[in-house]
């Protein structure tokens, strides 16, 4: 069957189809021009609807508790009323997707339920808004224009909590971290409130919490009680680098092997579909059910010989590029998928050549997910790894120096341009796209914001030089030489990397500058390793390079005065008491091969350094008045 015209699939969804066939799988996708089922095992269209023939989408009626995950998809066919149904854990979010293209159903909603009502800002101010009681969510609509400023889905919202010195006013505590939006609506709230109830019950079969709290105020949005966060180049980046890396590694980190998905050897057999929209799609599939029930080294396997023999790397779009590194660490999470890299013909070579390419491509994603591909073939994310495996993956991923030399060249040069370039940049850019004066015009913030993200050419250009490639390159050195990840490394291999490493000492040095405790860490871990592991000349030169670049003062006197009560000020200065100790005395104690440790006791030192001396009872005790 042909796919809808020009039809895009927004969020696709794994769904059992009820028939009078019987029970089977479906991949259930909501498009921008209307809504398609799959074929899991090769991904043909089954079914499609143009929006404009569809009525509605609903719970089942005897949907009457949360635990039931059936609904109904009603659509005319022929000039008659046809339905199908579907089941699926997922099901208000399903619902919730498709009602957001309603307006072009068929059947358009009898009633619209809308009320004009107040937005509270953090700063104070009151904003004028119209919000929309919709089928799934909550809109919140320009009061002028009904255009949708933002949305609050009912599956994501956790609870209603009046305000009660606010008159009419009500907070909605939305998602996992029950962020509070302020609404107040001095005649309606308690019809919206009701309203959105009744209409989520109805729909979802999702009862949202009403959460009475009369010690709540509004002083939860008060910026005297709540002080305004202010990112700035440095903290809008490592940001950045949290949440993408977060989002991006999340389904490969816990049962990687269980979930590897057979969507990718399947696919790039069918004409009609690419090896990169398969890699798209597999990327997104959701983790918590198995699509299929064949044997799965065989499929992974054929999944990975897929993606070797599939387009060069240097052909594709950068989008396109960095799903088949997504994919590719999926796959290689898992046991079969991480000894590939040394049994499968041309596996290595294939890697090699599409990592070194996509690093001379730059760009903001694909030279992060080309990384943590190889990182993924450095170190066993599934369980029970096997030993001699990971050793033959580093000695064959560590046996070029030109790769080497050309991942640490690429990474020297991202941490240089971030320090040269980066930081003014993107301070530049905030102080563009959030006011730091006083009150405020909400609508040029919305304009700035709007001019800002428009390009995506632009926003590329940012993110390139930011903090993912950075750490991901701490990785990659971590698993290669810090322990206990160095025990699997080959001893010459080792030295050899060792070596190119500590002749980026300064590269290194920078990176102690760097907000992202993450990435501090990573550099003080591969830091232990130069001074540590390394020959005597590696440890004279850290030492040397510790004073030339003012890191050993800085680290002093975070050691000394960094507060204990502020968990991330105890890690940094747990970390600096650690290397003001590599970098001060060290001497020859033992080994892997060749430890050097430091035999001063210093946290003597550091204990010392905080009591107060002035106290008279450190010198007149006990032991010195029997003595008088």
């Amino acid at each position: 069957m042909i796919p809808l015209k020009d039809n895009q699939d927004v969020a696709s969804f794994l769904v059992t189809k009820h028939s009078w066939k019987g029970k089977y799988k479906r991949v259930f996708s909501v498009g921008t021009h209307g809504i398609t089922t799959y074929n899991p095992d090769r991904l043909e269209v089954t079914n499609k609807w143009l929006y404009a023939d569809v009525v509605t989408i609903a719970s089942a009626k005897h949907s009457n508790s949360v635990a039931n995950h059936d609904f109904t998809l009603v659509m005319k066919k022929d000039k008659k009323v046809d339905s199908m149904k579907f089941s699926s854990e997922h099901k208000c979010l399903i619902l919730t997707e498709a009602f957001k293209y309603r307006h072009l159903f068929s059947e358009k909603p009898k009633d619209v339920f809308r009320y004009q009502a107040y937005k509270h800002h953090w700063s104070g101010t009151r904003l004028p808004v119209v919000l929309e009681v919709g089928p799934c969510a909550l809109d919140q609509l320009d009061p002028s224009t009904h255009t949708i400023l933002a949305s609050y889905p009912y599956c994501d919202i956790q609870g209603v909590l009046p305000v009660r010195d606010v008159s009419g006013g009500f907070v909605l505590a939305v998602g996992g971290y029950s962020r509070l939006h302020l609404f107040s609506n001095a005649m309606d709230h308690q019809i919206i409130i009701n309203k959105m109830m009744e209409t989520s019950n109805l729909i979802l079969s999702s009862n949202i919490k009403w959460r009475p709290a009369s010690d709540l105020d509004e002083r939860v949005h008060s910026p005297q009680s709540e002080p305004r966060a202010s990112y700035g180049a440095d903290a809008a980046d490592t940001l950045l680098g949290c949440i993408t890396s977060f989002a991006t590694r999340w389904s490969a980190i816990s049962g990687a092997e269980r979930r590897a998905r057979s969507v990718y050897p399947h696919a790039p057999r069918v004409p009609s579909r690419t090896a990169p929209s398969v890699c798209g799609r597999g990327n997104g599939v959701q983790p918590s059910q198995r699509l299929f029930a064949e044997n799965k080294e065989k499929l992974i396997t054929g999944a990975l010989s897929a993606l070797v023999n599939s387009s060069p790397t240097a052909n594709l779009p950068p989008r396109e590029l960095e799903a088949q590194f997504h994919a590719l660490r999926r796959l290689c999470a898992s046991k079969v998928g991480f000894a590939a890299f040394t049994t499968l013909p041309g596996f290595r070579e294939w890697i090699g050549g599409g990592v070194v390419g996509a690093l001379r491509r730059g760009g903001a994603a694909c030279a992060p997910a080309a990384l943590d591909a190889v990182c993924a073939l450095m170190q066993p994310m599934h369980q029970e790894p096997d030993l001699r495996q990971e050793q033959l993956n580093k000695a064959s991923m560590l046996s070029s120096p030109a790769f080497l030399d050309s991942l640490l060249s690429m990474w020297a040069e991202h941490v240089v341009l971030y320090y040269l370039f980066y930081t003014a940049a993107l301070d530049a850019v905030c102080a563009l796209m959030q006011p730091m004066h006083q009150e405020p015009d909400l609508c040029q913030e919305q304009l700035n914001k709007a001019s800002m993200l428009s390009s995506p050419a632009f926003l590329d250009s940012l993110l390139s030089i930011g903090a993912l490639v950075v750490a991901a390159m701490l990785d990659f050195l971590t698993f290669a030489l810090c322990v206990p990840y160095s025990e699997t490394t080959d001893g010459k291999q080792f030295d050899q990397l060792l070596e190119m490493v500590a002749n980026k000492g300064r590269v290194l040095f920078k990176l102690f500058e760097h907000p992202s405790m993450a990435i501090v860490k990573g550099a003080g871990l591969v830091m232990r390793a130069l001074v540590e592991e390394g020959g005597a000349s590696v440890g004279s030169r850290m030492q040397a390079l510790a004073l030339a670049e003012a890191a050993l003062p800085r680290h002093l006197l975070t050691a000394l005065y960094a507060a204990a009560a502020d968990g991330t000020k105890l890690h940094r200065r747990h970390l600096a008491r650690h290397l003001v100790a590599l970098w001060l005395r060290p001497v020859v104690l033992r080994r892997r091969r060749e430890r050097l440790k430091s035999t001063a006791n210093w946290p003597m030192f550091y204990y010392q350094f905080h009591r107060d001396h002035a106290l008279p009872n450190l010198i007149w005790n006990h032991t010195f008045k029997g003595a008088m």
